[in-house]
C-alpha cells in the first residue's frame, strides 16, 4: 500500500514539472489557422525551456505535367505540403517547419500538339503525379530572449500556415496544374519548468520505492 502511495505521488509531482497545451487544425491548403494559447502564469524564473511543435499529415492531392516545349528530356517534379509558424505578438525563433512530399522524375517527350495553356497528363508529354500520404513534425525551443513573451495571465495567437508544394525542374517548357492534399496537424506549446524542492523530494520517493520494488 506503501508504494503504491508513492507512485501516486510520483504522477503528482510529475504533472507538475510543466505546462502542455494542444491545439488541432485541419483543411486544404494554402490555408492559415489561427491558434490560441494561454500565457505561463508562473514565474519566470522557474522555467527551463519553451517548447513549441508542428506536426502535420498530408493525405491525397494529384498534380499534372506536360512538356510544352519542343526539346525532349527529364522533368522533376516535387509535389506536397510544406508548413510553418508564425505569431502576430510574441516572437517565435527558431521557427519550425515540415514539409510532407514526394519527389518524382518524368522522361517527358518533346510537345505532342497540345500547345501551351492545356495541361494534359496523357500522352508522351505528360505525366500524372500521385497524391501523398505522410505526416512530418518539428519541435523548437524557442530562445530565451523572448520567454518573457509567453509569461503572465493572457493569451497569445500562433498561426499554423500550410501551402501546397509544387516545384518542376529540368527542361523548360513543362507546365502543370494540381489538387492539393487534405491535411490534418496540431500545435503543442509546453512550458517546462524547475521541479519545486516538495516535487523534487517526491520524484526520490518514487525511485526509493521503484528500488525497494526490484530488490
Amino acid at each position: 500500500m506503501r508504494r503504491i502511495t508513492a507512485l501516486a505521488m510520483v504522477a503528482a509531482a510529475g504533472s507538475a514539472l510543466g505546462q502542455v497545451q494542444v491545439q488541432s487544425f485541419s483543411g486544404v491548403p494554402n490555408l492559415a489557422e489561427t491558434l490560441t494559447f494561454d500565457q505561463f502564469d508562473g514565474d519566470i524564473a522557474d522555467l527551463l525551456d519553451i517548447c513549441i511543435t508542428l506536426e502535420i499529415t498530408a493525405i491525397g492531392g494529384q498534380a499534372i505535367v506536360d512538356n510544352d516545349g519542343a526539346q525532349a528530356g527529364l522533368a522533376t517534379v516535387d509535389f506536397g505540403v510544406e508548413g510553418t509558424l508564425s505569431a502576430p505578438v510574441v516572437n517565435l525563433f527558431p521557427t519550425p517547419s515540415v514539409a510532407v512530399a514526394s519527389n518524382n522524375v518524368f522522361n517527358l517527350a518533346a510537345d505532342d500538339g497540345d500547345g501551351p495553356l492545356n495541361v494534359d497528363g496523357n500522352g508522351p508529354d505528360g505525366a500524372i503525379v500521385p497524391g501523398v500520404n505522410g505526416s512530418d513534425a518539428d519541435m523548437v525551443s524557442v530562445n530565451a530572449a523572448f520567454w518573457a513573451d509567453y509569461v503572465g495571465n493572457g493569451t497569445f495567437d500562433i498561426v499554423a500556415e500550410i501551402d501546397t508544394l509544387f516545384d518542376i525542374f529540368g527542361i523548360s517548357g513543362v507546365e502543370g496544374s494540381f489538387s492539393p492534399p487534405s491535411v490534418e496537424g496540431t500545435v503543442t506549446v509546453e512550458y517546462k519548468v524547475i521541479p519545486a524542492p516538495a516535487s523534487a523530494a517526491l520524484l526520490g520517493l518514487g525511485g526509493i520505492a521503484a528500488v525497494r520494488r526490484r530488490r
